[in-house]
């Protein structure tokens, strides 16, 4: 199994960049690459969701049980999708009261060659826009509220 990982420093509180994350529903409207969500089950804090993805021109879909810990962290585990092997995690880090560090760590296997090549040709950049794509959602939500 590969495995990345990310971590940024955003100027909020733990539990707004949470909140964001754990918003599936409205991941279509500024992750790029997201073309639709849908929550299948939710009950207390473990939430099945669905995402429609189109990564690189390749299309596919990935489901995931996801464990919410609010305001702590999220764990994701693989229900259906193109992986032989996947789990991610999102931890929510209060570095001061206004200020949190986020780190996202995906390990994976996928089932396709062909789609291994063009995910680890990119997985950065795809890495990379997943975690700024959030924050700037954050500060969109924040500059919407002033």
């Amino acid at each position: 199994m590969k495995t990345i990982q990310r971590s940024i420093e955003i100027q909020a509180a733990h539990h707004n960049i949470y909140n964001i994350v754990a918003d599936i529903e409205q991941y279509p409207i500024f992750l790029p690459w997201c073309e639709s969500s849908e929550i299948i089950q939710n009950h207390s804090n473990i939430v099945i969701a669905k995402l429609s993805l189109n990564l690189f021109g390749f299309r596919t879909s990935i489901t995931t049980e996801n464990q919410m810990q609010k305001p702590e962290n999220i764990k994701m585990t693989l229900k259906s999708g193109p992986f032989r092997k996947f789990n991610a995690s999102w931890l929510f880090e209060p570095k001061s009261a206004s200020t949190t560090q986020v780190t996202y760590t995906m390990n994976y296997q996928l089932i396709n060659p062909l789609v291994e090549k063009i995910i680890e040709k990119n997985i950065d950049l795809f890495i990379d826009q997943l975690m700024r794509s959030f924050t700037n959602q954050y500060n969109q939500e924040i500059t919407n509220q002033d």
